[in-house]
């Protein structure tokens, strides 16, 4: 009885493997589970299912049927570029070749590798091809392994609070596993796994047009001290807005300033969650200016600013939170006294702010180049 049980059994699988491998394109296995091979109980019917796949080009059905267990960002281009590239390449170049055993090469408890012998014609004209194929028991089925189609863990840093999307599909808020920034507002994603093909990263900042990027992921970036940077980028006329806030930010703090203005009064050009210490610091950059012109009759004004002519990584301004923006801008700065004879005087410069937008209007939240509130600074021919 149970030699007719085993026979049976064989049979099947025999019938299982007869069953495809035609040549890409054409094999007859549809993805569907022909036989034994519906549940991949053994490790050959696994790996007969995984070359069968390949042999009609049927990815997603590879992905479907791998160890991979996130598949969210995992498309099935992703595992065509694997097979074709990597250690199944040689499948791919069997056409018209039908699979005709499989067996164990080496076994373990939860991984094996399995030897596809695949053959195309017959009798003394047969040629045999053979495929090792690695395989895992993840939860009970054996799959091939695929874990070296991915990236695990990559990170991703960008605007805190946008939306994330990787090949248009979005990243739930649970993947960010951090902040980050010279403020530390900006979201860190842990991606659980990705292809290696580039994608195409897309970032949501409310109220303004969509920033889209191209990355290729890879193991450097899923360092816990890396990542790839994704921050939007501000828009011109958005940065056009916050120069004019900043100008007038500097001229009126400064005009308050001169005309005795206390360190409490100084405080609404500031953010509402700003450094307490940045209103009594500002009194003291606008003393150090004072005394650097030695006359307590000069007028300092900002009389023009925009953002860099230059196109470089550092000139540009980003979103560093959906309310916060890093900006890079160029200005001038004169000042004019009548002390003796009088006379006029200017320089420019190139600086970076944090701002925050409080009620439509941009207040400082960080100042990481005090001299902008100094004369103590160097002439930069990118903006003029």
């Amino acid at each position: 009885m149970k030699k007719t049980i085993l026979s049976i059994l064989s049979a099947l699988f025999i019938f299982a493997v007869s069953a495809c491998g035609n040549g890409a394109g054409g094999t007859g296995y549809t993805g569907g589970e022909p036989g034994t091979v519906s549940k991949s109980k053994t490790p050959e019917n696994g790996a007969v299912r995984f070359v069968c796949e390949v042999l009609d080009l049927q990815y997603a059905d590879v992905l479907a049927h791998s160890n991979i267990t996130d598949k969210t960002f995992i498309t099935a281009d992703d595992m065509e570029t694997y097979v074709s590239s990597g250690e199944y390449k040689v499948i791919n170049t069997l056409t018209g070749y039908s699979v005709d055993t499989a067996e164990i090469a080496v076994n373990g408890t939860k991984d094996a590798t399995v030897r596809v012998t695949l053959k195309k014609g017959d009798g003394s004209e047969a040629v045999t091809e053979s495929v090792l194929v690695r395989m895992a028991q993840p939860d009970g089925e054996w799959v091939p392994d695929l874990s070296g189609a991915v990236v695990t863990d990559w990170k991703i840093r960008t605007t805190g609070g946008a939306q994330l999307y990787i090949n248009g599909i979005k990243a739930p808020e649970s993947f960010v596993t951090g902040q980050a920034g010279n403020v530390k507002v900006q979201d860190v994603y842990t991606i659980p796994a990705v292809g290696k093909n580039k994608v195409l990263i897309t970032v949501k900042v409310k109220d303004f047009q969509d920033y889209t990027m191209e990355a290729a992921p890879s193991k450097n970036s899923a360092d816990e001290s890396k990542y790839v940077d994704a921050l939007a980028v501000v828009p011109d006329s958005e940065v056009d807005k916050a120069c004019a806030d900043i100008k007038s930010i500097w001229n009126e703090a400064y005009t308050d300033f001169v005309g005795g203005a206390d360190v409490t009064e100084l405080k609404k050009y500031f953010a509402s969650d700003a450094d307490g210490d940045l209103p009594e610091n500002l009194a003291k950059w606008f003393t150090a200016i004072r005394k650097a012109t030695s006359a307590q009759d000069v007028d300092h004004r900002i009389t023009n600013i925009g953002a860099p002519k230059s196109n470089k990584e550092t000139s540009k301004s980003y979103f560093i939170r959906e309310d916060m923006v890093y900006v890079c801008f160029g200005y001038r700065l004169e000042w004019r006294w009548t002390f003796v004879i009088g006379g006029a005087n200017s320089m420019t410069k190139m600086s970076r702010i944090y701002l925050k937008n409080e009620n439509g209007s941009y207040k400082i939240y960080k100042v990481p180049d005090e001299a902008l509130f100094t004369l103590d600074n160097e002439f930069y021919n990118e903006w003029k």
